[in-house]
C-alpha cells in the first residue's frame, strides 16, 4: 500500500493534534500548518498532497481564501 500524503491545516493546536491522533499508525504522512499562509509556503514548495484537511476560520489568510488561491493555481 502506498503511503498518502496530508496537510493538516488549523489554527487551533489541540484540533490538529486530535487530526494527528485520527492518522497515526496508518499509512499516512500527515504535515500540519497553523494558518493559510504557512500551508500555502508548503503548498508552494515542492509538496505535493493527496488531501487537505482545512480549517475555515484561521488568521492571515483563513480556509476559503486559501482553498481558492489552491484552485485558482494551475498545479
Amino acid at each position: 500500500m502506498t503511503v498518502q500524503r496530508l496537510l493538516a491545516v488549523d489554527d487551533e493546536p489541540i484540533n490538529l493534534e486530535i487530526i494527528a491522533a485520527c492518522f497515526d499508525g496508518g499509512d499516512y504522512l500527515l504535515d500540519c500548518a497553523t494558518d493559510g499562509e504557512e500551508a500555502w509556503s508548503l503548498l508552494d514548495g515542492n509538496a505535493t498532497y493527496d488531501a487537505i484537511i482545512l480549517d475555515r476560520m484561521m488568521p492571515n489568510l483563513d480556509g476559503i481564501a486559501l482553498l481558492r488561491r489552491i484552485k485558482a493555481d494551475p498545479r
